[in-house]
């Protein structure tokens, strides 16, 4: 990569303290030699394993940090593997076509809204077949989905049922 030495380095912290998270990612990527308009043009997940392998390359595999919880004020310390980060990125780039008013309108009876940005985002990616008409006037939605991929939306929309019963039940 280049210009990756210590006073470029110096130069990208020094303006980066000033930009927006992401006009500094892009500072970043410039200086690992990507032209700013294939910069913009990155997926986020190509622009993050990108950062993160620059990351990888300056500083090392470990990251340390520390998180503190709100509620009770107690600090976890922990160390994380850039190599391992990089290994569980999906690097499969899925088009979303861009939503209808069919689309809102089937999120409409989502329930919640985790269970509603999970409906629209599965039916705006064009590898999965759009549920039979009558399955969609009904907002039954959901349910095909769930029988498509029980494992991958069955705990979310388990989650969802519950969360929903139970403002039912206190009238909330």
């Amino acid at each position: 990569m280049p210009g990756l030495d210590g006073a470029a380095i110096l130069s990208v912290w020094e303006r980066g303290s000033v930009q927006q998270l992401g006009k500094r990612a892009l500072t970043l990527l410039q200086l690992a030699g990507i032209s700013s308009a294939e910069a913009c043009a990155l997926p986020a997940g190509t622009r993050d394993a990108t950062l993160l392998r620059i990351r990888l390359r300056l500083f090392g595999d470990r990251i340390e940090g520390v998180a503190s919880c709100d509620a009770c004020g107690e600090e976890l310390d922990l160390t994380l593997s850039v190599a391992q980060l990089l290994g569980g990125m999906p690097f499969a780039e899925t088009t979303l076509r861009v939503p209808n008013a069919g689309d809102l309108a089937a999120i409409a009876s989502a329930g919640d809204d985790e269970t509603g940005v999970t409906l629209l985002l599965e039916r705006l990616r064009p590898d999965i077949e759009p549920a039979p008409e009558w399955i969609q006037r009904w907002g039954l939605e959901w349910a095909i989905r769930l029988a498509q991929e029980p494992g991958r939306v069955g705990k979310r929309y388990l989650r969802g049922l519950i969360n929903w019963k139970f403002k039912l039940a206190v009238g909330s």
